[in-house]
């Protein structure tokens, strides 16, 4: 997202960048909530993040996209869906809520990866969370197989909602400077219709 943010940038356009949890006014929620409530019920820890989402919308991405500029985000509502299915949760009870107040975007990445390729990535980066490894759904007492467990539903759902939502579809596994030239491709494509441009390098 980085290099795709630096490739439009160079090229003319004012971009901005926002990922997901990152409001300054409800992170500090999200964290407390996490770390005094190990059972947070799954409609609660959707409503949190929901919450993180549509103050970031508000405050940040109407008005970008009013001024013409370029809003990239690092996660958006297909995550809040899948988490949401991996907890229990329908995803066609959650849609109305998202689909209501959250705009189509005009291009999504699903970057994917196995879920044994995430797991030896995520038990390597640093040790698993609680909510990271589903242990609030009491799927394994062994944190590596609840982590297995729940990423398994989260995937799962992601590749529907490729299907459905027709996004491009990358191949995690590989290196970066092997996606990147793959995504600028998409990319640059999309701008040459829409702005009748080529992007330069």
């Amino acid at each position: 997202m980085k290099i795709l943010q630096k490739l439009l940038e160079s090229n003319g356009f004012y971009v901005h960048f926002t990922e997901w949890n990152s409001n300054l006014k409800i992170k500090p929620l999200i964290k407390t909530l996490k770390n005094k409530d190990l059972a947070l019920p799954a409609p609660v820890f959707d409503m949190v993040h929901a919450s993180d989402l549509m103050e970031r919308y508000v405050t940040e991405i109407t008005g970008m996209l009013r001024a013409g500029i370029v809003v990239l985000c690092d996660r958006y509502i297909y995550t809040a869906l899948a988490r949401g299915y991996a907890r229990g949760l329908e995803v066609k009870d959650l849609r109305p809520f998202y689909d209501a107040f959250f705009p189509v975007p005009d291009m999504t990445f699903y970057f994917r990866l196995p879920v044994e390729a995430g797991m030896k990535r995520a038990a390597s980066r640093s040790a698993l969370k609680h909510y990271e490894a589903g242990m609030d759904m009491h799927f394994s007492d062994n944190i590596l197989h609840s982590f297995h467990a729940f990423q398994t539903r989260v995937v799962d759902a992601y590749d529907r909602l490729s299907v459905s939502e027709h996004m491009y579809i990358l191949d995690a596994l590989k290196p970066v400077y092997e996606t990147t030239p793959e995504m600028r491709s998409i990319v640059g494509k999309y701008f040459h219709k829409k702005y009748g441009m080529e992007l330069l390098s």
